[in-house]
């Protein structure tokens, strides 16, 4: 199992963010996103909902909410494997931590997944930089 693991301060109150990130159908902060579809009429907090995220370069991908906890500002989802990636189990937790000295938001995003040791490393880069990272840059910009 791997892991990759992103952390960055956000200028904004906790509040703001967690509304962001709690809504599951919502995945503006999310540059690669074209699109996002909740399926099965699901409610975008309801634990167990699927979304289906059009990527801007015409991909498609299935993910589940198997987590959201308000009071702990923390929330877990699952990618659902699709044959044609070289990953296979991916699950990722974001929690938020309020800093309350001067109003700012601590976002730790951890993804643990199985991958072929030949592509370990561009896998981890990929996620490190083209999701995680993307999806950080996307709540600064939307956030701050």
């Amino acid at each position: 199992m791997n892991e990759t693991r992103v952390s960055a301060t956000i200028s904004a109150p906790v509040e703001r963010v967690w509304a962001l990130l709690r809504n599951f159908g919502d995945l503006s902060y999310f540059l690669a996103a074209e699109g996002v579809e909740l399926l099965d009429s699901a409610s975008p907090t309801t634990v167990g909902a699927f979304r289906r995220i059009t990527l801007a370069g015409g991909g498609t991908g299935v993910e589940q909410l198997l987590g959201l906890s308000d009071l702990r500002h923390r929330l877990e989802y699952r990618y659902i494997d699709d044959p044609d990636l070289p990953f296979r189990n991916y699950v990722a937790e974001v929690s938020l931590i309020e800093i309350t000295l001067d109003n700012r938001t601590l976002v730790d995003w951890r993804a643990c997944y199985d991958v072929d040791p030949d592509h370990a490393e561009s896998i981890s880069n990929f996620i490190e930089f083209g999701v995680i990272g993307e999806c950080m840059a996307g709540l600064r910009r939307l956030l701050e």
